[in-house]
């Protein structure tokens, strides 16, 4: 077995390692993330856009008029009478038409022919639409209120909500001549049956524009009940709040007993009605009902005020004129001639009219045709001024309905501009988040560097506070006396530094007693003395504590300078241990 020799091992040079300079780690400053203030979008509410209902216009059906030939008999000028001047005043709009003068000349076969036409011998009578339609417009007239003085009576703190509980300005009731007080709540079954029927009542007067509000007074056992009854009976006018102790007040001043009790004041607190529930429940079904009864209301104030009242039966004169204007007497009156107080007999229009012309038929069934004629374009116009009347309402609720359209756009516009905005904020302040995550990673990794260099700093402290504590400061002095036999006499003597604080000093270098001790810790200076007081060498210096002044003397000046350097460094080194030890 050959066993071949191993080469030897390459001689490892250790390098000695370089020592490594620790530079001290600057002050982390870091600068403090001023907060991103997002500023919260306000809510946009949108009213909602009632819809607008548009009643259907009824097809007005002209029933054919028989044809009339025009013959060589003496002409016959019909003037045609505007309703205008028939109903003498009206409100309502009514459109002028101007008919021409119509010369006609019947001949047999017309005579024959309107005996058999459905108008017969008698004026026909307007549809009944046509009729309710000329009755409301007369009997429709407001009576004008008086001009009120000075805010409502209520108090200027009242508290008003509305059915959403939003609050709602006094200065709704300091414009209004009329307001109702109503007394109500959710658990009486009277007052959720009379309620529809106050709202048909408020809104038709809103409707016409009348100066006229509402308010809610609860008699509710909670403000949960009160504003659910608010809202599932969608009452459109305001409450007074739940917690306001001025409904207590209303319903004693009031006299309130039972429920439900409506009461109509004027803004300046008179005393309209106090028992006004049951008027409203029987108004509530006719549009003329209702007027009749505001009007009654601003006839009581009127005579309240001391101003002049109205007539408030001539509405119903005027309704009793078309009537009688349709009638089926007016033939007879006709026939009888002229009689007091009939308007179609007294009416100067007809003065310039000539006679009828006479036939071998006789002059009544023209007479009759005429009339049927007059009667005819009489309902024509009529029922086209309703016609012109619906459109002109068709009209305006158009243009409210355009106008309402263009605020909602213009609300959706904001809408959009405020969601973009708050995107943009939202994006902001997501990069400042992150800007923020990125700054506290980078103080995290600072705080650790930091941690580690006061760990590294403490080590180093403590190392050299250890190395301090174990210097040793000995050699030998020649102290001088200063009392006994040794006064002003140099002893040598060995002096070393024991306990940290106390330079000891002894007879010899060894462990005999010592002769006494100066206490470093109340040194209070320590240095070479004046040229006067050295000694012939000039290596004499002191040390002064609080009580004495000890006098020593070296071997040469290298050797003075290092205990003075020596002792001064370990009086200051003392110090600090004790400021740190107190800290």
């Amino acid at each position: 077995v050959v066993v071949e020799p191993v080469p030897p091992l390459a001689q490892v040079v250790v390098e000695p390692v370089p020592p490594v300079a620790v530079e001290p780690v600057p002050p982390v400053v870091v600068e403090p993330v001023s907060p991103v203030t997002v500023e919260p979008v306000p809510p946009v509410v949108v009213e909602p856009v009632s819809p607008v209902t548009v009643e259907p216009v009824p097809p007005v059906v002209v029933e054919p008029v028989p044809p009339v030939t025009v013959g060589p008999l003496s002409p016959l000028a019909v003037k045609q009478v505007p309703v205008d001047q028939l109903l003498q005043s009206n409100t309502e709009p009514v459109v002028q038409t101007n008919i021409a003068t119509v010369n006609i000349s019947p001949t047999d076969q017309d005579v024959e022919k309107s005996k058999k036409h459905k108008f017969g011998k008698k004026n026909k009578k307007p549809s009944a639409e046509v009729m309710t339609s000329l009755e409301a417009s007369v009997t429709s007239k407001f009576v004008a209120g008086p001009t009120l003085d000075g805010a409502c009576w209520l108090p200027d703190d009242i508290q008003l909500i509305d059915a959403a509980g939003q609050p709602v300005s006094k200065s709704t009731l300091d414009q209004t001549d009329l307001i109702g007080m109503y007394f109500s709540a959710e658990w009486c079954a009277p007052c959720k049956k009379f309620v529809p029927k106050l709202i048909k009542f408020y809104n038709y007067l809103q409707n016409e524009e009348r100066s006229f509000q509402l308010i809610y007074i609860s008699s509710d056992n909670t403000k949960e009940a009160m504003m659910g009854y608010m809202k599932d009976q969608q009452m459109p006018w305001v409450g007074l709040s739940f917690d306001s102790p001025l409904g207590e007040q209303l319903r004693v001043d009031f006299k309130v007993t039972a429920i439900p009790l409506l009461c109509i004041v004027s803004r300046n607190g008179d005393i309209i009605s106090n028992s006004a529930k049951k008027p409203v429940d029987a108004a509530s079904g006719s549009e003329v009902e209702m007027t009749k009864l505001y009007n009654k209301w601003i006839r009581k104030l009127l005579e309240i005020k001391g101003l002049p009242v109205p007539d408030e039966d001539e509405p119903e004169k005027k309704k009793g004129f078309l009537s009688s204007l349709f009638g089926g007497k007016k033939k007879d009156k006709q026939q009888q001639g002229p009689a007091q107080g009939d308007d179609d007999a007294t009416n100067d229009d007809h003065a310039d009219e000539a006679p009828p012309p006479t036939s071998k038929h006789g002059g009544k069934e023209k007479e009759d045709l005429l009339r049927q004629k007059e009667q005819l374009e009489r309902e024509r116009t009529m029922e086209r001024q309703v016609v012109e009347e619906k459109t002109r309402k068709l009209h305006v609720t158009l243009e409210m309905n355009a106008q309402m359209q263009k605020e909602l756009d213009e609300k959706e516009e904001k809408i959009r501009i405020l969601e973009a905005k708050n995107e943009t904020l939202r994006q902001t302040a997501e990069a400042k988040t992150g800007e923020v995550g990125v700054l506290k990673q980078k103080i995290s990794m600072l705080e650790e560097q930091l941690t580690s260099k006061v760990a590294e700093e403490k080590k180093l402290q403590d190392e050299k506070r250890e190395l301090l504590a174990n210097i040793s400061l000995h050699g030998w002095l020649f102290k001088k006396g200063i009392k006994g036999p040794t006064a002003n006499t140099w002893r040598r003597r060995y002096f070393k530094i024991e306990e940290g604080s106390k330079l000891t000093y002894y007879k010899t270098a060894g462990d005999g007693p010592p002769q006494g001790f100066i206490d470093l810790d109340q040194v209070v200076s320590v240095g070479a003395v004046s040229g006067a007081q050295q000694d012939k060498n000039n290596c004499t210096f002191h040390i002064s504590t609080e009580n004495r002044t000890y006098e020593l003397l070296a071997h040469d000046d290298s050797t003075m300078k290092k205990w003075i350097g020596s002792i001064q460094y370990m009086k200051e080194w003392r110090a600090k241990q004790k400021r740190e030890a107190n800290h």
